[in-house]
């Protein structure tokens, strides 16, 4: 039907004329529509196509009057919107451009969207995400970056958020946690870490906070709890000062308030 169309169209609105092997047809208006090798009034091979404003639309191979191979398709305003290869006049791998110039995604794509290993570009041209997409969204392995530029997160990634082994980072761009993830939360061995650097947490985590056998720091190198956690406080185990002596009181001392000694 839509070749039938476009054979229409060209027969009824579009002259046709052939100059050193270059053909053309033309809208109704006279500006060019197609440019190139036109057999039963379609693009075939190498060629041009043009809005009825005279602006070129696409460039390149052709197959019934779609791209199919290398080619570029453009914007309203002239500016390049889609380049690398078509298929059935559809970017199948290849860079999509914003109006401004800016580029917006590259990579594979399928039925318009990333599928497969690509990348995503913030409004200021900085990288958004990379990775495995499927259906425009990353779906395995992959990075996403804030707005500055800087890694935000990393690992198997599905609807935005960690579900295997990764790691999230502070907006300074340090490391914030490692480890097992579940649903955007520590699940299992993992790691957390001061702003400035150094580890925070570290055990055993159900739901984002330690549960079972861990170490909490009040410095970086500075061991502050130790033992077993539940819900990410601590019930049975040893306590420090800041200095590293060991503070001696059980667990029920220390919540009634009792005074403990300090042990080297």
């Amino acid at each position: 039907m839509k070749v039938l169309c476009v054979y229409i169209f060209v027969l009824i609105f579009a002259g046709h004329t052939s100059v050193n092997g270059q053909q053309k047809t033309y809208h109704k208006n006279g500006n060019i529509f197609f440019e190139g090798t036109i057999k039963n009034a379609e693009l075939e091979g190498k060629g041009k196509k043009y809005r009825d404003n005279g602006r070129l639309y696409e460039e390149g191979t052709f197959k019934k009057s779609e791209l199919e191979g290398q080619g570029k398709r453009y914007h309203m305003n002239s500016n390049p919107w889609k380049v690398g290869i078509f298929k059935g006049g559809i970017l199948i791998k290849g860079q999509e451009y914003e109006t401004d110039g800016k580029l917006l995604m590259e990579g594979t794509f399928m039925d318009g969207k990333l599928n497969g290993n690509g990348k995503k570009f913030c409004k200021n041209g900085k990288l958004e995400e990379e990775g495995i997409f499927k259906k425009g969204y990353l779906a395995g392995k992959g990075k996403i970056y804030g707005e500055n530029g800087l890694l935000s997160k990393e690992g198997i990634i599905l609807n935005y958020v960690l579900v295997g082994e990764g790691k999230t980072y502070y907006d300074n761009g340090n490391l914030r946690e490692e480890g097992t993830f579940k649903e955007g939360f520590l699940e299992g061995k993992g790691k957390e870490y001061f702003l400035g650097g150094g580890i925070e947490r570290e055990g055993t985590y159900v739901e984002g906070r330690l549960e079972g056998k861990g170490k909490l720091y009040i410095a970086p190198g500075k061991l502050f709890m130790e033992g077993m956690f539940e819900k990410g406080d601590l019930v049975s185990g040893k306590q420090y000062y800041a200095d590293g002596w060991l503070f001696k009181r059980t667990l029920e001392e220390s919540y009634l308030g009792k005074a403990g000694k300090k042990y080297p």
